[in-house]
């Protein structure tokens, strides 16, 4: 194995691509300098020992600064803002518009209702912007200065950790999509259940008139849903620090999908939470308010059954 190449490839693989070949070729003049005309393995590591980690290489070739957010975060906290910032907006958007739109009276012309509703909406927006990126960078300000070490390749690195690096099968590897898709899917379950009397139920005169949940007893259940929000949260922050699915990640992931979809049997368990003004609306028997309860949970527990099969297949290839 090459490690002056593999070596050069860690490094460059972290930074913008119209940047990746000079800075290879710099790289690699470098290295040649420090190591005689034919060198052994272990002076070869040796060189790369005094390099350094691949990170932080990498981040000493970047031209922005990483005062608040040091080397050992930045790479994690620019991924984790590029997957969390645009799920908060779309989220926002949509609930947004919808809640504007359940609450519209016909007061008003159709012109002046589209820009209130448009100055609102970029106003709501730039405030979730605000808070998400508020809130991330608090986060990575106190484990950089609480000392958690989450990137363990600036910990105590050597060139041996090169005989490492394996490229991952295509199918392993935890694609954008899927994580976005995780994200929004917690992203618009929470806002769902917290917004269910706003946003679920049967509308009348513009707004929800008979809301599907029984509001009280679905909210009863917030310590539960909040626990199952914050293992997916952690579940895909583990998928990006990861980055390809292996054993320990399919186990996690079903542990989270065991947990949700138990949260969620529990909670459909419960006779009181489909609210009694639906149930009088569509003359629902006890029977078949039971059956249709018992067929939704069906349905997540057979999504969660093949979500849990996908990852561990994933984690065999």
């Amino acid at each position: 194995m090459n490690l002056i190449e593999v070596y050069i490839g860690e490094v460059t693989r972290r930074l913008p691509e119209s940047n990746r070949e000079d800075i290879a070729l710099e790289l690699r003049s470098t290295i040649e300098d420090m190591l005689p005309e034919d060198p052994s393995e272990e002076e070869v590591k040796s060189a790369l020992n005094e390099l350094g980690s691949p990170v932080q290489m990498a981040n000493g070739f970047r031209d922005w600064p990483m005062h608040l957010i040091g080397p050992q975060y930045f790479e994690l906290y620019m991924k984790i803002i590029k997957m969390v910032l645009p799920i908060s907006l779309v989220v926002t958007f949509i609930t947004f518009m919808t809640i504007n739109v359940i609450d519209y009276n016909g007061a008003g012309t159709l012109g002046d209702v589209f820009f209130n509703l448009m100055g609102d909406a970029i106003g709501g927006l730039w405030n979730t912007t605000i808070q998400t990126l508020f809130w991330i960078t608090l986060l990575f300000v106190i484990l950089e200065r609480t000392d958690i070490n989450i990137n363990r390749e600036l910990n105590g690195w050597s060139a041996d950790e090169l005989e490492k690096v394996t490229t991952a099968p295509k199918k392993k590897k935890v694609s954008k999509s899927e994580l976005f898709a995780d994200l929004l899917f917690a992203a618009v379950w929470a806002t769902l259940y917290f917004n269910a009397d706003n946003l679920l139920g049967i509308i009348r005169n513009g707004k929800v008139d008979v809301p599907f949940f029984n509001n009280d007893v679905l909210l009863s259940y917030w310590p539960l849903v909040s626990l199952t929000l914050l293992t997916a949260v952690l579940l895909a922050l583990y998928k990006v620090i990861v980055g390809y699915w292996t054993k320990r990640l399919a186990i996690a992931n079903a542990v989270h999908q065991v947990f949700t979809t138990t949260v969620i049997v529990i909670m459909l368990l419960n006779d009181q939470l489909i609210h009694p003004d639906l149930t009088n609306l569509l003359s629902l028997s006890e029977t078949n308010q039971n059956m249709i309860l018992a067929a939704i949970g069906l349905f997540f527990i057979l999504s969660a059954v093949m979500d849990i099969v996908k990852g561990f297949w994933k984690a065999k290839l």
